[in-house]
């Protein structure tokens, strides 16, 4: 294996799991690795592969299937839709220190602690380590990271109690700064070339949701998903102070 590679896989073999683990499984690339890397390190047999569907067009789930298949793991897919996507908006923003309407992730880490998973593991950081983004720069790509995914996934899992693993984040930001080579990660990809089966892998996954095509009847459908978590996380707040 070469640096980058040796890297991950020196950080994922360190974080032994106590038992049952999930990973959160995209048809992208970076999940593919963390997966690639725990079944090397971990028996399959206690790997829960976990991907989230909206059912709407460029639907990434049917991919994510086959590469589970590929690495004879077990596959979920939990389906979704906007009913069920506002019903969870408004359910769970007084878990958050903020606002936030990209929330879908509390099905994963509630799927895999029903499935007694006691770890879950997640391919974020990649993008911002090594040029995932054709439209921003390094910095901008880290500041989305870090204050606006990362910290979701962060409270979600603190909420519910399961530990989350970010291998990629914890990979020397430093020592790596010279493989940020956009566009679309080429240096991480070539690192893994022999190594995965991209034959299944979305060189470009489509977006994970399509909101557009969710809310139909919503001009911005974004900014009005914020405003809604906004009111929602207000009221919450209110609450709180009442009791």
């Amino acid at each position: 294996m070469n640096e980058i590679a040796l890297a991950l896989d020196h950080v994922i073999a360190n974080r032994h799991p106590p038992g049952k683990l999930a990973v959160y499984l995209s048809s992208g690339v970076d999940s593919t690795i963390i997966l690639h890397h725990l079944c090397k390190h971990f028996g399959r047999e206690y790997i829960e592969a976990l991907t989230v569907s909206f059912g709407v067009d460029n639907d990434e789930y049917f991919r994510a299937s086959e590469i589970a298949q590929h690495y004879r793991v077990r596959h979920t897919t939990l389906i979704h839709n906007s009913e069920s996507f506002l019903e969870l908006l408004f359910k769970y923003q007084h878990i958050f220190s903020r606002p936030r309407f990209n929330i879908w992730p509390i099905w994963l880490a509630k799927e895999a602690l029903a499935r007694g998973c006691k770890v879950a593991f997640l391919g974020e950081g990649a993008d911002e380590l090594f040029g995932g983004y054709s439209d921003r720069d390094y910095w901008q790509g880290w500041a989305g990271q870090l204050v606006y995914v990362q910290p979701v996934y962060e409270e979600i899992h603190k909420h519910f109690g399961l530990p989350l693993e970010c291998p990629f984040m914890h990979l020397p930001r430093q020592r790596f700064l010279n493989y940020f080579t956009p566009p679309l990660k080429f240096l991480l990809k070539e690192s893994y070339r022999a190594l995965l089966p991209w034959h299944l892998i979305h060189s470009q996954p489509p977006a994970f949701c399509n909101y557009a095509q969710m809310f139909p009847d919503f001009a911005n459908p974004r900014k009005q998903l914020n405003l809604l978590a906004t009111e929602a996380w207000l009221e919450a707040q209110k609450g709180e102070e009442a009791e």
